[in-house]
């Protein structure tokens, strides 16, 4: 079903802050002289402060998709904390730079350890390589699958995906197949990192649906070199198998260059579909602009195009509180999205998880919940209650890129039986 539009004015001020109140529903902070009760009650946490890690790609190759997670984060943090904190307590967030290099991702955690922190957020490239060391010291991690397929595998129970409940096997949706079959592709190709478990399983999985779909997937790569920009060669192979649509499991800046050269190559696509580079630099930069029009890219909010009160709340919080690094009537990226609601998850398991929170209380808590849905951003609810096994359907938002605008379209659909990829 359509859930399109065009982009219309954001309404009033006094509206928007009647919105954001309403949507983003942070609880009061605690009476006058309430931190005289608060502990340290756990690593991380202070009578006075809650501290929460985040290593990220903010240099390097993997950089593209991921340098705007802290603003997203610390836009979430800044509002919590302009609104009482949590029980009375100011966040902190640490970021540290892993500059796209996996072993410095575990010694960022490491050193994130040590100083403590209460939890970590698990929006990165290479956060598997950490994920060992990070179970292993009972760390809560919030974030999202995009570095390996350690969530919902044993044993990490540590870790909650904001889209709820996982399945290590990577079950998937039919909905892929049957969106691209209506856009009349007949020949589909589909190309992932050679050191990305995570991309080869989006891959492998979206070819799968495809099949079942009764599209031909007559070219599959799955060792392109991570964060290449060059694909002429590989538009060119594409072109000779008669290529007319397209799924690239990869960063941003290596999916735009696959669309350059589809281009230059004179390869046109009845459906492209890209997991990442929805946000404003398709629209502002014009040579990306130019290269992406008419393909589709995966949203992770309810579209912000339909103005709903909790996406209106939500940019007019970017707005506010992320000190320049969102401007007001622009789009949020991948990047700012992923590091505000996993910062958000994490928020809410400390707000349910006692006034002196403990990592025990904290993932007890998550571990019960059903209805997770980040103030209202996330297309369907999220639960926690299930680990290790995926819904049985699922929802998404495909933004198709049209001249300086994205026009949404919302599928829904079953997971496919015996379906489970695992590269």
């Amino acid at each position: 079903m359509d859930a399109g539009g065009v982009a219309r004015r954001i309404g009033s001020s006094a509206l928007v802050a009647a919105a954001l109140l309403a949507a983003l529903a942070v609880p009061a902070s605690g009476p006058a002289g309430a931190t005289a009760t608060l502990t340290a009650s756990a690593p991380g946490v202070t009578p006075t402060t809650i501290t929460v890690g985040y290593p990220v790609a903010e240099t390097g190759v993997a950089s593209s998709s991921f340098a705007d997670g802290p603003a997203g984060a610390m836009a979430r943090v800044a509002y919590q904390n302009a609104h009482g904190g949590v029980d009375g307590r100011k966040l902190v967030l640490d970021v540290v730079d892993d500059q796209s290099n996996p072993n410095l991702v575990l010694t960022a955690s490491e050193d994130l350890v040590t100083k403590p922190v209460f939890g970590e957020l698990g929006f990165d490239a290479f956060l598997y390589q950490a994920a060992p060391y990070l179970h292993q010291h009972g760390v809560p991690v919030t974030g999202w699958e995009v570095d390996g397929l350690e969530w919902g595998q044993q044993p990490y129970t540590n870790m909650f995906d904001y889209a709820g409940d996982v399945d290590a096997h990577f079950p998937v949706n039919a909905y892929d197949g049957t969106f691209m079959k209506k856009l009349g592709v007949t020949h589909l190709a589909v190309l992932s990192y050679n050191l990305s478990k995570i991309s080869t399983a989006a891959a492998t999985g979206f070819a799968y649906s495809a099949r079942h779909a009764g599209i031909a997937v007559p070219y599959e790569n799955l060792s392109v070199p991570y964060g290449t920009t060059d694909f002429t060669s590989i538009a060119l192979a594409m072109k000779a198998d008669h290529i007319d649509g397209v799924y690239g499991g990869m960063l941003e800046d290596s999916n735009i260059a696959l669309l350059s050269a589809l281009r230059q190559a004179g390869l046109t696509m009845k459906g492209a579909l890209l997991p990442t580079g929805y946000g404003q630099p398709l629209i502002s930069q014009p040579d990306a602009n130019a290269a992406a029009q008419g393909a589709y890219f995966s949203d992770y909010t309810i579209p912000i195009w339909n103005h709903g009160p909790a996406t209106t709340a939500w940019l007019a919080a970017l707005a506010k509180y992320s000190h320049g690094a969102y401007q007001a009537g622009t789009v949020p990226d991948f990047g700012m999205f992923g590091g505000w609601i996993s910062m958000d998850l994490m928020i809410y398991g400390l707000e349910h998880a006692g006034p002196n929170p403990t990592r025990a209380g904290f993932m007890k808590f998550l571990r019960s919940t059903t209805d997770y849905t980040g103030n209202g951003l996330l297309v369907t609810p999220s639960s926690f209650t299930h680990f290790g096994q995926a819904h049985p359907t699922g929802c998404a938002v495909f933004e198709k890129l049209v001249g300086k605008t994205f026009q949404p379209t919302s599928v829904c659909g079953k997971t496919l039986p015996g379906s489970e990829q695992i590269p």
